[in-house]
């Protein structure tokens, strides 16, 4: 359950970047456009790189957490589902 929350809370966390991002770049001049779209890059590639370390980390049967996010997550869906 633990897993899921986090998995399920990294995934709206990108989301929500990545469409902040993407509206940001359509709305601003060409120079800023072209470093949100870095940035928003660089927000797709460490999500990739984090859910993989994850996935590996659940196969080795090690704690599947992030510092502080962990905790955040808990907390979110605790306060919403309870």
């Amino acid at each position: 359950m633990t897993t899921s929350r986090l998995s399920i809370t990294l995934a709206l966390t990108w989301l929500l970047g990545n469409l902040l991002l993407s509206t940001g770049a359509t709305t601003t001049s060409e120079l800023f456009t072209l470093r949100l779209l870095l940035l928003n890059s660089f927000l797709t590639s460490g999500y990739f790189l984090v859910s993989i370390w994850l996935i590996i980390r659940a196969f080795k049967g090690k704690p599947k957490s992030l510092p502080g996010f962990s905790h955040f997550a808990e907390g979110l869906w605790n306060k919403y589902l309870s």
